[in-house]
């Protein structure tokens, strides 16, 4: 089978492809660097693969066979009293902290700066806490749409990438990392309980730009399309499945049924332990869920037995512990026992529960690699 129709397949259920598929969320800077210093010079100029939109050398040189990618969004113009809205918070809370930064959609970030250039940053709170702020700031807010010719730049991407056997895999963002960076999760609760049509409100303003890009991506030739949206934390997800079900659902069912509707697969992305959830992602059509992320309580061999004949599974490798302090043996260990767990049947892909973090090291990612790709093909037959 070629990357397509392998990721496809597993996807899809219907019977198992003839190896596990692979997918890396991204790969951090210093683990690039680490990995450049040590391997770099094994690379000679025809290992160099870079796309349109990313740079995909490291993800082919380790042996991944997909990963996500940006695409352009929509622009959104705000009233014209933002600015000034935008000014006296930032204001106020520089005088809390000088790191602190107020973005244009009512996120309190931290930011660590190198002169003018922002190497880091993290989000704090929302700041949009009540009604009447959060109305004034978004008062004349204008979501354009996005030209038809950034669908050409990323089929040119998506082309390039599948004659390099690789397939990248377009984001397009949903609602609770939002909601979390304008109102916080404080207000989420309390909006949730006190004035539930203000918060189906706000979650319809922030789905505007997300149903434009999901148009968007539909009309290119991506086959297969990923939501980011953490929703979980270690142990348990953050909302209620019960008010997940309310007012984050039935937006994510919408943007399945666009996709869908132009023959796209999606999977979503979440850390955390989201198995909760799963009944509520089968019901609506989901095709995968993407992280599984083990130290969070996702269990591969649970979730498998009892949700994987209707819901794709892809991850599962800890990032967190695993593969930044772990031994080449235990490393082997969980790449075996991933595919023992995930593979049989089909409707799983091989893959790493986060990003390759810079916490990483080279060895522990390349001992991953090599036990996969040792036993990923099917039957799966594994000591």
């Amino acid at each position: 089978m070629n990357v397509v129709d392998g990721i496809i397949t597993s996807l899809k259920r219907e019977r198992e492809p003839d190896r596990v598929y692979s997918f890396v969320q991204g790969i951090m800077e210093l683990f690039s660097r680490n990995f450049d210093e040590k391997l770099g010079d094994t690379l000679d100029e025809d290992n160099i693969v870079i796309l349109p939109n990313k740079d995909i050398t490291i993800h082919k040189a380790l042996g991944f066979d997909s990963s996500w990618c940006g695409s352009t969004g929509p622009s959104v113009t705000y009233g014209d009293q933002h600015p000034a809205l935008v000014q006296a918070l930032d204001e106020k809370y520089k005088k809390i902290n000088p790191d602190y930064l107020v973005t244009t959609s009512g996120s309190l970030v931290k930011v660590h700066a190198y002169g003018n250039l922002i190497v880091h940053s993290y989000q704090v709170d929302g700041l949009l806490k009540t009604r009447e702020l959060w109305e004034r700031w978004h008062e004349g807010v204008v979501v354009g749409d996005i030209a038809d010719s950034h669908v050409d730049e990323l089929n040119k991407a998506i082309r390039d990438g599948i004659e390099h056997d690789f397939l990248e895999i377009p984001s397009v963002g949903l609602l609770m990392e939002p909601l979390i960076g304008t109102i916080g999760i404080d207000s989420i609760g309390r909006f949730a309980r006190t004035d539930p049509a203000f918060m189906h409100k706000v979650c319809n303003s922030i789905m505007v730009p997300q149903y434009k890009k999901m148009e968007f991506l539909a009309k290119s030739e991506a086959p297969v399309l990923i939501i980011p949206d953490d929703c979980a934390y270690k142990g348990r997800p953050i909302l209620s499945p019960a008010m997940y079900k309310e007012f984050i659902i039935p937006h994510l069912a919408k943007m399945i049924q666009i996709a869908h509707k132009k023959g796209k697969l999606v999977m979503m992305h979440s850390d955390g332990f989201i198995e909760p959830y799963y009944p509520l992602f089968i019901e609506i059509g989901l095709d995968a869920h993407e992280s599984l992320e083990p130290v969070a309580g996702m269990n591969l061999k649970y979730c498998k037995e009892h949700y994987g004949d209707r819901l794709s599974l892809v991850g599962n490798i800890d990032s967190s512990r695993l593969l930044p302090y772990g031994t080449a043996a235990e490393v082997a260990a969980e790449v075996k026992k991933c595919l023992r767990d995930g593979a049989p049947g089909g409707g799983y892909m091989f893959s790493p529960c986060t990003d390759l973090t810079d916490a990483c090291t080279v060895e522990n990612v390349l001992t991953m690699m090599e036990t996969y790709k040792k036993y990923r093909a099917y039957p799966i037959n594994i000591p």
